[in-house]
């Protein structure tokens, strides 16, 4: 839950009646964000805060069917709101990767909000969000370039392109036993080095 006394800026918010897995008699009228926002809010508390519980949310939530145009837009808006400077993405991939020394720590102060059969690995998890934001960051300067280019030569993007970094971005289940095979929605890959 939020409060704010001043509106934090959104794509899109619906009232939507919320139930309670564990108690089914009190279900609750909230004002929920959609996926795209929540996305933009968790990746910047993550950059601000770099806990286990941001780090397991965002990287689940990733896991989902998102669209890109809208996340990005909620991510610029809730930038701005924060009065973030600097190179978010850059900031982002290198706290990150000092998180990943620090592993043992952040599971220790995160396990006990994860049910014992769900809890990762918590390096590989790290070092799988912080693959998968460097290659939303690439995404990112790809689209950068590509609505420059719109700009300067009144060129459209392709449909194609947009689908593709769309599937491009989708984020594979890790786990417990680790990165060495993960299957995707359709298709297996194998990640690089783990053969």
């Amino acid at each position: 839950m939020e409060f704010y006394l001043s509106g934090p800026p959104y794509i899109e918010a619906k009232v939507e009646l919320v139930k309670s897995p564990f108690m089914d008699s009190y279900p609750t009228m909230f004002k929920v964000y959609s996926l795209e926002d929540l996305l933009a809010r968790k990746m910047v508390t993550l950059h601000n805060r770099m806990e286990g519980k941001d780090m397991y949310d965002l990287f689940h939530a990733l896991n989902m069917e998102f669209e890109i145009n809208r996340f990005l837009k909620a991510l610029k808006l809730t930038i701005k709101f924060y009065n973030i400077e600097g190179d978010f993405w850059g900031d982002l991939v290198s706290r990150l990767s000092q998180a990943k020394k620090n592993t043992r720590q952040i599971g220790n102060s995160t396990n006990h909000f994860i049910p014992k059969i769900l809890r990762p690995n918590w390096e590989e998890l790290v070092e799988s969000l912080r693959f998968r934001i460097e290659e939303l960051k690439r995404v990112v300067e790809i689209r950068e370039c590509d609505s420059n280019v719109t700009k300067d030569k009144e060129v459209k993007p392709m449909n194609e392109v947009n689908h593709a970094l769309q599937r491009i971005f989708r984020v594979p289940h890790v786990r417990k036993t680790g990165l060495r095979r993960v299957i995707w929605k359709k298709q297996r890959y194998m990640w690089p080095g783990s053969f």
